[in-house]
Order: structure tokens, then sequence, then C-alpha cells
């Protein structure tokens, strides 16, 4: 084994620092020749998404390539020790291809290159933690070195040379909505293969993370473009007004909505982003402030009526105390009428939306099951917590 000579930066006890990507294929290379059948498969992975990241427009790694090599080998090993070594080799190797994806994604839709540039350090995290991890694998079984690589995306060379093969694809605005839709492909493809091998993955904090983080984007998405279609039916409806009119009710009360209104002043600032969310929210209020105004006026026509019964009890000579008792009279009937004002003015409003409430149901309980579904792949990656 030459690798003593082959990389000058090494440490006590054995230890081989890898600190680029020439070093890490540099190391590969000369692994390949030495290596144990049953782990050929890794190690040709891990060079494969080396080579993607390395140049992503001309060499692209794809999700099932990665888990069929992580079936087969999994197929031939035999010892327990090793298929652990094995599946952490695979999980980390997945985790650095779709963190490398997005940085590429989120790179080519916005030319963004702090953002990138966070992104990048993390995929280059990934990628030190996956190359140090078959390193652990393949010397499990040979001994004799311990490989720790660095985050190469922390060199300067390293990120310029990714940012000028990611410009090599010129992104123009009529492609960003195509890229968006390749993006949201490529995450739920992940969830299918996550859903078929994920009993071969096993419980993973990392997998775990990995996966709500990519289910978060997709269900977003997802709901962003269920939702268009009908926000804009809302906003040629004017419902933005209307979503504002019930929040300022249930913020601050009917009274100074009223009052704008029959003053003909702004009643509040109309609403912009509008949610499928707040259409049913909105619904339910109204059923609630409709429910809660006609359980006033019944409480107040039941005093109306106790008043002039205790007006017919009252001498004939006590005007005074009659007439105080109609003035509360007069009060009640006028609390009545402007409570319904309040029930024309919800009915008014839930008049607006009675054309798209049906279809925010339906699109809330599309996106619903969708989140549900995802959700649930998340979830077989938990750890489980119990004693």
């Amino acid at each position: 084994m030459f690798l003593s000579k082959l990389f000058k930066k090494k440490e006590p006890d054995n230890t081989i620092v890898l600190s680029t990507m020439d070093d890490m294929f540099r190391w590969l290379d000369t692994m390949k020749a030495e290596m144990d059948p049953i782990i050929t498969p890794v190690l040709q992975s891990q060079l494969q998404l080396l080579q993607t990241m390395q140049n992503p427009i001309v060499q692209s790694m794809s999700i099932d390539t990665l888990m069929m090599s992580l079936y087969k080998t999994l197929q031939v090993v035999d010892n327990e020790d090793i298929k652990v070594k094995v599946r952490d080799c695979y999980t980390v190797m997945l985790q650095t291809l779709m963190m490398f994806n997005e940085t590429v994604f989120r790179y080519q839709i916005s030319k963004n290159k702090q953002q990138s540039d966070q992104l990048l350090i993390s995929a280059g995290d990934n990628l030190a933690d996956s190359i140090s991890n078959l390193g652990a694998l393949i010397f499990s079984i040979k001994g004799l070195f311990i490989i720790k690589a660095r985050n190469v995306y922390k060199m300067t060379k390293e990120c310029s040379n990714f940012y000028k093969s990611t410009r090599a694809r010129e992104v123009c605005k009529n492609n960003i909505a195509e890229l968006k839709q390749e993006y949201q492909q490529m995450l739920e493809h992940l969830f299918e293969m996550l859903e078929k091998y994920g009993s071969l993955l096993g419980e993973s904090i990392v997998l775990y993370g990995m996966s709500h983080r990519y289910y978060s984007q997709l269900t977003a998405e997802y709901k962003t473009r269920k939702c268009e279609p009908l926000l804009s039916k809302m906003k040629k409806a004017n419902l933005g007004k209307t979503v504002s009119i019930v929040s300022k009710i249930k913020e601050s009360g009917i009274g100074s909505v009223l009052s704008s209104l029959f003053s003909n002043t702004t009643t509040s600032v109309e609403k912009d982003n509008l949610d499928v969310d707040e259409v049913i929210k909105m619904w339910g209020n109204l059923d609630e402030l409709i429910d809660k105004s006609k359980n006033k006026i019944q409480g107040l026509q039941t005093e109306i009526e106790g008043i002039n019964s205790e007006i017919k009890q009252q001498s004939i000579f006590a005007f005074g105390k009659r007439k105080k008792l109609r003035l509360e009279i007069e009060q009640k009937q006028n609390e009545i009428s402007t409570v319904e004002q309040q029930i024309a003015l919800y009915n008014d409003n839930k008049r607006s939306i009675e054309a798209v409430y049906q279809e925010a149901i339906d699109i809330f309980k599309d996106i619903e099951q969708y989140d549900k579904k995802y959700l649930q792949i998340v979830n077989q990656f938990a750890i489980s917590t119990s004693i």
C-alpha cells in the first residue's frame, strides 16, 4: 500500500488527511486495485458522486443508481457490523447528493451567491463525512489507516470551480419554471425511492432530518401550485377586502368596521397574499360571528320582554319609572338594529366567498392528503424513543 507516500498531509496514528477533490480522487483510484469485491460498489458510488460534484453539468448521479447499489451491496454482506457501516456510507452519500443538487438548483434560479455559498459549505461537510465513512468501512476490513476528509468547499479554488461549471448552463427567465418543475419532480422521486428502500436504510437521524427538509419544500411548492388558480379567482372577486374586514372584526370588534362602512371611509387595507386556508377559516369565522349575533338578538329580545312585563306591573302614576323603562327598551331595540346590520354584513361577506369556498375545501383536502403521504415516509426514519 502506498497511501503514506501519496498523501503528504498525514497526522499521527496513521491518519490520512484528504483536503482537496484531487486528494479524494487519488485516494479512490488507489483503493480500486486492492478493494474487497464486497465493498467495490460502495467505492464506485462514491466516485460517481465525486464526479458529479466536480462537474454537475457534464456528470449526473441518479438517486436510483445509489439506492440500487445499496441494495446489491447489502445482498452480499453477511457481517452485521459491516452492514451498519455500508448503510452509513449510502445514507451520507444520499444526503450529500441531495444537498448538492439543491445548491445547483438554488444558484441557477437566483444567482444568489451568498445563499449558494452556505448550501455549498453544507454539501462540502456532507461530502467530507461520506469520504470519512467510506474510509471507516474499508479499513474496518483492512485496518492500517484512518481517513479524515476535509470540506473542499472551504477552499476558494473548489468554490470557483463549482460556480464556473454551474454557470455553463445559462438559465433565462423562461427556463426557471422548467427548473422548478424538474426540482419538484426530483424531490417526488426521492420520496419514491425512500419509500421503496426505507426498510434497507432503517431508522436514521440523518435521513429523518434530510427527508423532513425536502418534505417541507415539496409540500410548500405543491400547495403553491394547487392554490394558484383559486387565488387568481379570489383576487378577481376582490376577496382580499373581505378577508381584511373579517380579520379586523375578529381583532377589534364590529363597531369600528360598521362605523367606517356607513360613513363611506376606508375599512382596511386589502390583503394581497391570500391563502386557501384563510378562505376556509374565514367561512368558519363568519358562521361563528353570525351565530353569536343571533344569540345576542335573542338575549336582547328576552330582556325587552322582561322590561315590558315590568312596565305592566307599574302604577299608572309611576311616570318616571315607566319612562326610564321605555328608554331601556329603546336602547335594546337600537342594539338589535345594530346587530342585524352586523349579520347583514357577515352574510354579504359570506356570499362573496361562497363561489370559491367548496373549491377551497377540495384543494385543502387534496393538500392534506399529499402532506400526509410524504410525512409518513419521513416518519419511518424517526428514531424510536421508547425504552
